[in-house]
């Protein structure tokens, strides 16, 4: 039985580089299906690293064959 859903809580407006209520609620419900019961977040920030697309890059470089 999946675990209840928290209704939202209102938040002030949030600056322009803040991580949205929306976007929260989504991380919320993937950290809860992963888990398979509700966690609590205590934080999230937003990394300004390229760290990801680099490691993609590298992952579909190695991946084709060279002859």
């Amino acid at each position: 039985m999946p675990a209840p859903v928290p209704a939202p809580v209102p938040v002030a407006a949030a600056p322009p580089e803040a991580i949205s209520e929306e976007t929260l609620l989504v991380i919320s419900a993937a950290i809860a299906a992963f888990l398979g019961e509700r966690a609590h977040i205590r934080s999230v920030r937003l990394i300004s690293s390229r760290a990801w697309a680099q490691e993609g890059r590298v992952s579909i470089q190695a991946s084709h064959r060279l002859h």
